[in-house]
């Protein structure tokens, strides 16, 4: 017999005998494992994690760094969450390998657990330097909570910090860190901060304000090399300059962990490559979450999403697929943070293209908000990039889903000042 969970999808019976198997412990996997019971309230769960911790939240972890949250609020989770769903745990056991002939993964400690469907949400890693002194004592990354715990601990009486990235890591690092009488550089490889976030005149506005947040920034530099002279580290730059400092934090970007997937055979470009039902190109295995790389809503093309809206809906996406359901997923870049003091949001495409894309820009006269509102030859939103005027992000990133078009007359008004329910509906019935 067939019958429908609450989105009116049609599934099968549950069954205790079918065996849902998830590896890794974040937004992709937390959001899966709800899915599927939504759908299956009886079939076996079992989730599988390296890290020997319950779910946290890695966008939490600058707060901790901070010291605006404790280190038990970064958790999402904690047991009675896997009790109450139902999943057996296996906390720090790392998956080795995944035998696709017997349908079964393979722990380093040599257990051997079969699955039916099975969810890769392995997430990412810190993409380190790759220069020589890369991984001496008080360089870091900042992925893990290992990474958060091992910062505040080296930094408890250190003033000097570099660090060497200018995206959302090494910025938000650098919002977490400032203050306590702390000197801190920015080195930044490219001409402008957040360069694959924002456009030039929306980081011109995060430039002003960590020159007038104290921090040193240097454009266009990278780090070639790392020496320690005692404990004192030296950043030895591009320039020909050098810096010394006490620690240095490297947010350089993220890199899939698909490793696991590659080694099995299961086809991989930058992250497993799915559809859009979260599917890779494995009979039930399934991928989610920053390991993935599925169809970019906005461009049509293939990406790694690395945003935790993104991980929770292909999660979503996935678990109600694994068990019996039928929904579909794209990706759509989504960032919305605080930057020393500057509210900034992006959302879809930020670098518009001139033959196919047409922007709407407005910078308050006093300059205390920016919005450039872009649209594709359909007059409908392809992307937004704001500064403290970003309230209806949200819902300019659902006109972009439901690709609302906006007649040329309210156009000024949407870039001047954030979007209203009311004005959504009039482009929708103007569109009918």
């Amino acid at each position: 017999s067939i019958y429908y969970n609450k989105d009116k999808n049609a599934i099968r019976p549950s069954s205790p005998s079918i065996h849902h198997v998830v590896v890794g412990n974040s937004a992709a996997a937390i959001s899966a494992i709800k899915a599927i019971r939504e759908n299956d309230p009886e079939s076996k769960i079992t989730l599988i994690s390296a890290e020997d911790c319950y779910a946290y939240s890695p966008v939490l972890q600058t707060y901790y760094l901070a010291g605006k949250i404790s280190r038990s609020q970064v958790f999402l989770t904690d047991s009675n969450y896997y009790r109450e769903f139902g999943v057996t745990l296996k906390l720090g056991g790392k998956v080795e390998d995944i035998d696709l002939q017997n349908s079964r993964v393979i722990l380093a400690n040599g257990d051997r657990i079969s699955y039916d469907h099975l969810l890769i949400a392995t997430g990412s890693s810190a993409k380190r330097l790759g220069v020589d002194g890369d991984l001496l004592p008080g360089v870091f990354t900042l992925k893990t909570l290992s990474d958060a715990d091992n910062i505040l601990s080296y930094l408890l009486f250190k003033k000097r910090i570099a660090i060497i990235g200018g995206g959302l890591i090494g910025l938000q690092a650098a919002n977490a860190l400032t203050g306590m009488q702390r000197h801190i550089n920015l080195i930044v490889g490219s001409n402008q901060p957040l360069s694959q976030n924002v456009d030039g005149e929306c980081s011109q506005f995060i430039t002003d304000s960590i020159k007038n947040s104290g921090l040193s920034i240097r454009f266009d530099t990278r780090a070639v090399r790392i020496t320690k002279d005692h404990k004192q580290l030296e950043i030895h730059l591009n320039t020909g300059e050098s810096l010394a400092v006490d620690a240095a934090i490297v947010g350089k970007g993220i890199v899939p962990n698909a490793g696991l997937a590659k080694k099995a055979g299961i086809k991989v470009n930058r992250g497993i490559v799915v559809d859009p039902c979260m599917r890779t190109d494995s009979q039930n295995i399934y991928a989610a979450g920053d390991v993935a790389e599925g169809l970019n809503q906005t461009t049509g093309e293939r990406q790694v999403v690395a945003t935790w809206v993104n991980a929770c809906a292909q999660g979503r996406a996935a678990g109600v697929n694994m068990s019996g359901g039928k929904v579909t997923y794209t990706g759509l870049n989504c960032n919305v943070c605080s930057i020393l003091g500057k509210s900034v949001a992006s959302v879809g495409v930020t670098k518009p293209s001139p033959d196919q894309h047409r922007s709407k820009t407005f910078t308050h006269p006093s300059g205390i908000f920016y919005r450039n509102i872009i649209f594709n030859e359909n007059d409908e939103i392809a992307g937004a990039v704001m500064v403290d005027q970003v309230s209806d992000i949200g819902l300019i990133r659902n006109m972009i889903i439901k690709r609302v078009k906006v007649p040329d007359r309210l156009k000024d008004r949407i870039v001047r000042a954030p979007i209203s329910y009311g004005l959504i509906y009039n482009c929708s019935v103007l569109q009918k």
